[in-house]
């Protein structure tokens, strides 16, 4: 008996399963039969590949849309360049106050000469609308910077050291001696390219005249240093506008020592003579900005 029951289910599935594929033959049409056994399925041409595709030598067309591609530009106009060019001008000009040319002090390191330097500098920066470049040079090598043209002025250049090259450039007036910025010492000489008097010649005549003391020159040097809390050149030469007007303002313009003065209460400190920026700027706040 258990096993004609066996039996029966084992009939009675197999019919089941002969109604369930009579069924899906029925409702599947002979074009969409599955893949037969033993075939794999090819991945689906793009439009351009199925166009391109030819059967016996010949192509089959393609209904599909086709993909077309823009290559990107790979140099900017030369246009472009110039105008990212010209906002840059413009941008910096905006930072900075109008000039009226750069002079090239050679500097070293001498304490003395580094405070000549920024205090005679910072008076042509304010006073005179120049600005001023420190050419750090080594030995002699200002004299090849003389001849190319690199160097404006050295204003404390030793004569006797310099030896026949001072001589020889003297007599062909290849350079020129305005005197001696330290009184006590006829040897060191301010000297300049001969071309500066002809492109600047109101500097020429301020250096002629700026004789700050000897005293005040050794005094005011002996206590820069370096380092990031040391004591800068610049910070001494300011001292020295503020202590001793009744010495500089002899050797400026009167218009010239009003803007000194000026730029000083403003907290300007450095030989770069820079605009005061707007709120939410750089510098925005700050002494510069008169606020």
């Amino acid at each position: 008996m258990k096993a004609h029951n066996i039996v029966n289910r084992r009939n009675l599935s197999i019919l089941v399963g002969a109604i369930v594929l009579a069924l899906f033959a029925t409702a599947c049409p002979a074009q969409d039969s599955p893949i037969p056994i033993g075939e794999r399925a090819t991945p689906t041409k793009s439009p351009a590949a199925a166009a391109s595709t030819s059967s016996g030598g010949q192509s089959s067309q393609s209904s599909g849309p086709v993909a077309t591609f823009t290559p990107l530009p790979t140099l900017a106009p030369q246009e472009a360049v110039a105008t990212v060019e010209a906002r840059e001008v413009e941008h910096l000009a905006s930072l900075f106050e109008p000039t009226e040319g750069a002079v090239k002090f050679a500097e070293w390191e001498d304490k003395s000469l580094q405070f000549s330097n920024a205090l005679l500098g910072y008076i042509l920066v304010y006073a005179y609308d120049f600005q001023v470049e420190l050419v750090q040079l080594e030995g002699e090598a200002y004299q090849e910077a003389f001849q190319n043209g690199e160097l404006d002025a050295v204003l404390m250049l030793d004569k006797d050291e310099a030896g026949g090259w001072y001589t020889t450039h003297i007599d062909g007036q290849a350079i020129t001696d305005l005197g001696s910025v330290r009184d006590g010492d006829g040897d060191v000489r301010i000297v300049v390219h001969s071309g500066l008097s002809e492109r600047a010649p109101e500097v020429v005549d301020f250096l002629t005249k700026a004789r700050p003391t000897d005293e005040l020159i050794d005094e005011l040097s002996a206590v820069i240093r370096g380092g990031r809390i040391g004591i800068k050149p610049t910070t001494q030469a300011i001292k020295f506008l503020k202590n001793h007007e009744n010495i500089w303002s002899s050797w400026v313009h009167a218009e010239g020592v009003e803007k000194v003065k000026a730029a000083i209460a403003a907290g300007k400190t450095s030989l770069v003579n820079r605009k005061c920026i707007p709120d939410g700027g750089s510098g925005g706040g700050s002494p510069n900005c008169g606020t």
